[in-house]
């Protein structure tokens, strides 16, 4: 990979800069697919938005992969030598970087694992500026304590991952289910067929939902239809799911592998309806066609933080041992009562956990599918106060923590230290960062809840910040200067000198 070294030299005095001036640095990626508040300054921050490139050796089935390499980069260059990464997340814009030091799961993740899980080796440059490599043999406890650790063990500047032989058509059967528990047995027995190499669902109601598995094929059958999601005349994936729920018995439906990898990206799996219900518009085929260039992911998310509607709107994605899945789901029928929800079940390794819980096997084990979770992804309005946002976020994130729950922290964090630290082994992250000298980075509870670190209740506010608060949040104002924001090319995250 041509240049490389040159990129990380100059992402190396950078750190070095902030390290002999003792003073904490941010990260700017270029993008951002998380709903975290960010903010960034060019004086507080390391550039890494350059580090974009990668190499394929089609030989070995290997790809060597800068972090700011997108999904959809990623997907095109293995497509064209006919392969493949074992999971790909399911936006084009999200990054390999952030699929690592993030959490990330999808529909192959019941049999690849989490995102991370399928990286071998990475290169990263620790806090001092010193530049190493990290695997399962080298470094290991470095290389298992990066996965999810949000940037504050250093900074990622190349990946290595194995890559897997594609085909040109996923078969997609859409199996029907009538309660929470019909969805977790169904999970269950389609993991057991070896043939399946995809597996979701979607639940409607807490009475209706759809389990979606897939296989890759090299042709459909000859009489079948091709289905399409990726273009604007095409129907979004959730919506066309739902059209099979009344079908007398399952009848495949053939994919090309790239619509069936980003099949959510336009509408943002179903967010996007909400934007059109936000603006009073009408939700069609065509007013869906006409606004399709603002309503795939990556536009959705730069206007989710020009907006300031991340404050408005529940997104967490919840991992669960499949025996207490059930039980949260009708605990969010009755908290929140919005749905679509996804369901995603997912390989959990027994140790080497990103982000190690305290008991790193209690979620796991005592289940009916060990070793295995259900990531619950829920995706909708909540209170328009900011305050009842901030108190149902953490009922929340307390009935996960008694269910024995595992929260993805792309999403906002409401927890307060005592509580995270409550779940996750303090002692071990603190090792591992005095060990290669990442005291002086930010923290990850820091990092993750910085939202809830900066609240304040309304009760104690000045009647100043009360009225300034009531009027910018006033109907459609967020919304406008969101979409704003968009039409004149904000990128709204690194802010100038």
């Amino acid at each position: 990979m041509e240049h490389h070294t040159e990129r990380v030299a100059r992402v190396r005095g950078q750190v070095r800069y902030f390290h002999g001036r003792g003073e904490q640095y941010r990260i700017f990626h270029g993008s951002t697919s998380t709903t975290r508040r960010t903010k960034l300054s060019h004086d507080t921050t390391v550039d890494t938005s350059q580090l974009k490139h990668m190499s394929i050796d089609v030989e070995n089935r290997l790809a060597k992969i800068e972090p700011n390499v997108s999904m959809e980069a990623l997907v095109a260059a293995c497509l064209a030598v006919g392969l493949m990464p074992p999971v790909v997340m399911e936006f084009p814009a999200i990054t390999v970087g952030g699929g690592f030091a993030g959490t990330a799961g999808e529909s192959s993740s019941f049999r690849h694992g989490l995102f991370d899980k399928t990286i071998t080796e990475i290169e990263m440059i620790l806090a001092n500026g010193e530049v190493v490599q990290a695997s399962h043999d080298i470094r290991a406890d470095l290389f298992h304590a990066v996965a999810g650790s949000f940037g504050t063990l250093g900074v990622i500047t190349l990946l290595e991952m194995p890559l897997l032989e594609a085909k040109p058509y996923v078969e997609v059967i859409y199996t029907t289910v009538t309660s929470m528990e019909d969805a977790v047995t169904t999970i269950e027995d389609l993991t057991a067929n070896p043939s399946i190499d995809y597996l979701e669902g979607i639940m409607y109601s807490l009475t209706s939902g759809i389990i979606i598995s897939g296989r890759l094929v090299s042709a459909p059958s000859p009489s079948a239809q091709i289905h399409r999601f990726t273009r604007p005349s095409d129907p979004w994936f959730y919506l066309h799911a739902k059209s099979r729920l009344h079908q007398p018995k399952p009848v495949p439906d053939y994919v090309p592998l790239k619509d069936y990898i980003f099949r959510y990206d336009r509408g943002s799996f179903w967010a996007g309806t909400y934007a059109f219900s936000y603006f009073l518009t009408p939700f069609n085929a065509l007013t869906r066609k006409l606004l399709d260039p603002l309503l795939h992911n990556d536009v959705m998310y730069r206007a989710l933080h020009a907006s300031r509607l991340a404050d408005e709107y529940v997104v967490q994605d919840i991992g669960f041992p499949y025996i207490t899945a059930t039980e949260f789901v009708e605990y969010l029928d009755e908290a929140c009562g919005f749905y679509p929800l996804w369901l995603c079940p997912l390989k959990m390794p027994d140790d080497n956990l990103s982000l190690r819980p305290c008991n790193p096997t209690a979620f796991a084990e005592g289940a009916r599918s060990k070793g295995m979770m259900l990531n619950i992804g829920l995706w909708g309005p909540g209170p328009r106060d900011y305050d009842t946002f901030v108190h149902l976020n953490r009922a929340i994130e307390r009935k996960t923590t008694e269910l024995g729950g595992l929260k993805c922290f792309y999403a906002q964090g409401f927890f307060t230290e005592d509580e995270f630290w409550g779940m996750y082994d303090r002692s071990w992250y603190e090792a591992v960062r005095r060990k290669y000298g990442a005291q002086g980075l930010r923290g990850v509870w820091e990092k993750l809840n910085a939202a809830v670190i900066a609240w304040r209740p309304r009760s104690e506010m000045g009647w100043r910040q009360r009225a300034r608060k009531r009027v910018t949040g006033l109907w459609p104002l967020k919304g406008l200067w969101g979409a704003l924001g968009v039409l004149l090319g904000r990128e709204g995250l690194l802010r100038g000198k």
